[in-house]
């Protein structure tokens, strides 16, 4: 099954590319809504580079819905996820900027809640997490924080 074999990748390297994720009418949709949406937006010499918020938009919404990602996210995360944050990132020959590997830990919470011996065990688990994925990340060529 090919989002098992999806759900491979992203076991062993972190990340995971999906071709036909969306129909080419889907995408044109996006890139019109893009386009024309009032958002507040990054802009380096004249090109939008990053945007924010993204899910307070129905067409992104939307986007998040679509079958072949839903199936693959069912299997990646479990029945009950959902998205929670819609960030833009276009590192285009005006707006770009080196990125070395690294993983984000932040998690969209309504409210923070303390708990004992937690911040150790993220660290823990942020390292062994790290040394396993650098060498998949170093095979395809790219930086890797832990170095």
């Amino acid at each position: 099954m090919r989002q098992r074999e999806f759900a491979g990748n992203f076991e062993d390297c972190g990340f995971v590319l999906v071709p036909d994720a969306a129909l080419y009418s889907q995408l044109e949709i996006l890139k019109a809504f893009f386009a024309n949406a009032d958002m507040a937006r990054a802009a380096r010499g004249g090109e939008t580079y990053g945007a924010r918020n993204l899910l307070s938009f129905p067409a992104v919404r939307e986007a998040t819905r679509l079958p072949a990602l839903q199936s693959l996210f069912h299997i990646l995360l479990g029945p009950n996820f959902r998205a929670v944050r819609g960030l833009f990132f276009d590192k285009t020959e005006g707006a770009n900027w080196p990125v070395l590997w690294h993983q984000d830990l932040s998690l969209a919470v309504k409210q923070r809640h303390d708990l004992p011996g937690l911040e150790q065990l993220v660290g823990q688990a942020w390292r062994a997490t790290c040394a396993a994925a650098c060498p998949c990340v170093g095979a395809h060529g790219h930086s890797s924080a832990a170095s």
